[in-house]
């Protein structure tokens, strides 16, 4: 008993200590975000483009700090846009408008959101079949553990996967994987940071690469929705190219920085299973890859076929449910923090033609 009381007390002066920091960056941002939106002059800056100004520093003052979760930050900003933009009366509606706060919330229902959902079910799927531990395996088989052979293989796979799923999701399996070799490697090696590093461009390059590789692209595809719509073929098109170029400079860079222990051979190996987690069947695994290439294969022929991207998401979400894929354990795991963001600036700044 005296064991839990101290474990308590010890967890609550953490979230004391914690939540105070929080507090007082919170209030900081705030004052910060008043000042530079109502204290300046701002000749012909209307009422409603202060109030957008302020809310656009607090929520750069609260991502910059981490004073509160960065999907909490969202939820605050399309709240208080609400309250300072979208009320009647106010400096953005007539008195009369009693419906136009409903503009910052439709983006929850607009097809960005739908076709990011998408991906985020086809990276559950791959994690639940073990399609992206297979991949793994085959580049460490194929690399022979090298660190000059694994760092192109691991750039590839990393680039190859952050195109369909989340770039932390990626990174995360990669790095499991790099874990153990690692820890193996001397403390400030060459191969060591160029192969982290390594990781981390390709993950955020490969997200360039697809329209759902990143909620900054399916937030730059919703605000072009209406002046020149981008579907998914054309959005790859257009920035994979480039994507593949910054990689392979990037690649470049990073074996120049590791040719002094090149010779080196890592023992990786990926860790075991997750135990709680039931493994699914070969023919699951096949029909998760039938549907996965089915539905890249739709997203990317939208000009011929006629079919909108946000309903091809359907396909997956429907498709891997009904073969028991995807379960209420990978509904419940998939990172809706990370869907909260591009309903943000989808929805928030920018959709003021009243």
């Amino acid at each position: 008993m005296s064991d839990t009381r101290a474990e308590v007390k010890r967890i609550l002066k953490g979230l004391e200590f914690s939540s105070g920091a929080a507090v007082a960056k919170f209030v900081a941002c705030a004052a910060l975000a008043w000042a530079g939106a109502f204290l300046p002059a701002h000749a012909g800056l209307a009422e409603a483009g202060r109030w957008s100004l302020a809310i656009v520093i607090l929520g750069a003052g609260l991502w910059i700090t981490e004073a509160i979760p960065a999907f909490a930050v969202a939820l605050l900003i399309i709240g208080l846009q609400i309250i300072t933009l979208g009320r009647p009366g106010g400096p953005l509606l007539a008195t009369e408008d009693t419906k136009g706060w409903e503009m910052f919330v439709q983006p929850w229902a607009s097809p960005p959101m739908w076709l990011f959902f998408g991906g985020l079910v086809l990276a559950a799927a791959a994690t639940r079949t073990g399609m992206d531990r297979h991949l793994a395996q085959r580049v460490l088989r194929w690399s022979g553990g090298r660190a000059q052979v694994l760092l192109p293989g691991l750039m590839g796979l990393t680039f190859l996967l952050s195109m369909f799923m989340s770039n932390t999701a990626t990174t995360a399996l990669l790095l499991a994987m790099l874990r153990p070799a690692l820890e193996c490697l001397p403390q400030g090696s060459r191969t060591a940071r160029s192969l982290l590093l390594g990781l981390a461009v390709a993950a955020n390059l490969g997200g360039m690469g697809t329209i759902i590789g990143s909620p900054p692209n399916t937030i730059a595809a919703g605000l072009l929705e209406k002046e020149q719509p981008v579907d998914f073929l054309r959005w790859t098109l257009l920035a994979l190219p480039p994507a593949l170029f910054l990689a392979a400079m990037a690649w470049l860079l990073l074996s120049r920085q590791m040719r002094s222990d090149s010779a080196a051979v890592l023992p990786i190996e990926l860790p075991e299973n997750n135990p709680t987690d039931a493994p699914s069947a070969r023919w699951q695994r096949l029909a998760s890859l039938i549907i996965f290439l089915f539905t890249v294969t739709l997203w990317m022929s939208g000009e011929w076929h006629g079919i909108p991207t946000g309903v091809v998401s359907f396909v997956p979400i429907v498709a891997l449910s009904m073969i028991g894929v995807i379960r209420r354990q990978e509904i419940k795991r998939i990172e809706w923090d990370v869907l909260i963001l591009p309903g943000l600036t989808h929805g928030g700044y920018g959709k003021w033609e009243r």
